[in-house]
């Protein structure tokens, strides 16, 4: 009987389990099946696409090793294609955890084996002897064989993988795809080289590239790299959105929470992170002091005016702004806000009127003149309280309180 033949698909860097595939198959279904391996049989000089062409073209079935390198190549399904379009025998062998929801929806409904499961090898051996058998021939038991691929292929995969690791180690650039550098850095970092891994996300040198990269890292719930591939981002923005993805995950009392907005720098970029825990409901979160500590009195000032309106300016929180502040414009603003928002009675209100009034800051009638045609009998009610005890009867700020609680 003419032999059957097949060609075996692989990426490059699977040159030896392709190899391990041939010699097992070629042993199992000797003298029944020819097979073709491009990266052997292509001669040097020949038209390489011509002859695999011709290959292709000339063959029954193909059998086609699916690693995660390879389904991402277009190779892959180039080579895959002829032997679909001529409806002859397609096999594929999945590994490293690939299932049928990685491969294009007209691959699914051919012959998919995971290569690391006995019984579905077990098929695939059947299968290649049901489409070579001749009549007559009796039933064959390739046991032996199944357990030869199962441990030779494991075998090479694991050592294509590591070899694969390990240029990069040795200082081969990274791929430009985000999903291949976390699975490079995720491998050292599992193995707790850490210092390979920080080497590496230094050599990125991307921040683009190395935020997407911390987002994936992220995504697979890894947070430890994720922050370690953020400490070579520059960009405050980049940053920031992944802070941001953090608050939407609910991962704000994670250590690398902090450490992430900790290597921020820029004013406006921590306001916006304040601006969402704010937004949330979690002002009170332990970074919030070191936020306040880090920007400015305008920023303070804009973030004390977020908060008021949202209910938030009886909270530790807001007192601690307000501990911090010391320039008498935006006091003056945040005490008219709270004004406006009817918050004018509260401790807050009083702390930020003594502020103006130790400064003795002209801010400071201004914001007592607003407040006097809102609520008169307030401004009586203070200048009889001992809430001014403290300040001088001949002071200006006294004198002007005296002028206008005359009728109280």
């Amino acid at each position: 009987m003419k032999p059957y033949k097949i060609f075996i698909s692989h990426s490059h860097q699977n040159k030896s389990t392709a190899e391990a595939v041939l010699n097992i198959l070629s042993d199992a279904f000797k003298g029944r099946i020819e097979f073709y391996l491009a990266v052997k049989e292509v001669q040097a000089g020949v038209l390489w696409k011509e002859e695999l062409k011709r290959k292709l073209l000339e063959k029954d079935a193909i059998i086609s090793l699916v690693t995660p390198d390879f389904i991402n190549q277009p190779w892959f399904h180039i080579e895959w294609a002829p032997f679909w379009l001529s409806e002859k025998a397609c096999f594929l062998l999945l590994t490293a955890g690939l299932t049928n929801d990685n491969l294009i929806l007209p691959m699914r409904d051919r012959q998919v084996r995971n290569i690391d499961n006995k019984d579905e090898i077990a098929n695939f051996f059947q299968a290649l002897h049901t489409i070579t058998e001749s009549p007559g021939d009796a039933p064959r038991s390739y046991d032996q064989h199944v357990n030869q691929f199962l441990n030779e292929t494991r075998n090479t995969l694991e050592l294509e993988l590591l070899s694969s690791y390990e240029k990069y180690r040795n200082g081969e650039k990274l791929p430009e795809d985000e999903g291949k550098i976390e699975k490079i850095l995720t491998k050292f970092y599992n193995d707790g080289d850490l210092d390979t891994v920080k080497k590496l996300a230094r050599g990125i040198n991307n921040d683009r590239l190395e935020q997407k990269t911390a987002l994936v890292a992220l995504e697979k719930g890894n947070l430890s790299l994720c922050e370690i591939i953020c400490e070579s981002i520059k960009s405050s923005d980049l940053l920031y959105e992944i802070v941001y993805e953090l608050i939407n995950r609910n991962h704000l009392n994670a250590s690398e929470f902090t450490g992430i907005i900790k290597k921020i720098e820029t004013n406006d970029t921590l306001i916006r992170i304040v601006y969402n825990l704010v937004r949330i409901g979690h002002e009170g979160h332990p970074i919030f002091p070191y936020i306040v500590d880090k920007i400015n009195d305008n920023s303070r000032d804009k973030i004390a005016r977020v908060m008021i309106p949202a209910g938030q300016s009886g909270t530790p929180s807001f007192d601690y702004i307000l501990k911090k502040m010391e320039n008498a414009v935006h006091l003056s603003y945040v005490a008219n806000e709270l004004i406006e928002f009817k918050s004018y009675k509260s401790e807050q209100f009083k702390t930020i009127v003594l502020k103006l009034f130790q400064k003795n800051d002209k801010h400071v009638t201004r914001l007592l003149d607003s407040l006097q045609e809102i609520d008169p009998e307030y401004i009586c009610l203070l200048y009889k309280s001992d809430f001014f005890a403290s300040l001088p009867a001949d002071s200006k700020i006294m004198k002007w309180l005296a002028e206008k609680a005359v009728n109280c």
